[in-house]
């Protein structure tokens, strides 16, 4: 195990973490803010609540990119590369690949011990 690469990559997962945190928390107090307001007052809600999914839907990305890294670092295999793999997929595959899993009985229950 490379000990400065897992600690440097600890760090950035923590502070990809505490950004999401931040991110999530606010972006959501806004939507409430929003959703809360008098329907002549908000012209858009949806789009507004639509840019702060985004942003948080980046920040879990940046989260799963640094947990990759942090499991590099631990000489452990990425986690989340797959997952990666398939949101740079073309729509159809995206689309086929939804189909297919959602066709696929549910997995069974695993032990939380690994």
């Amino acid at each position: 195990m490379n000990r400065a690469a897992f600690f440097e990559a600890a760090s950035d997962f923590s502070n990809w973490v505490a950004q999401l945190s931040l991110t999530t928390e606010s972006g959501l107090r806004e939507a409430e803010d929003e959703l809360c307001r008098k329907p002549e007052q908000c012209p858009d809600v949806r789009a507004f609540i639509s840019w702060d999914l985004a942003a948080i839907g980046e920040k879990i990305e940046e989260v799963m990119t640094t947990f990759d890294m942090l499991c590099q670092a631990a000489g452990r295999q990425p986690r989340f590369e797959l997952a990666f793999q398939v949101l740079e997929a073309p729509r159809l595959l995206q689309w086929e690949l939804r189909q297919r899993l959602d066709r696929m009985p549910p997995a069974p229950p695993q032990s939380s011990l690994r």
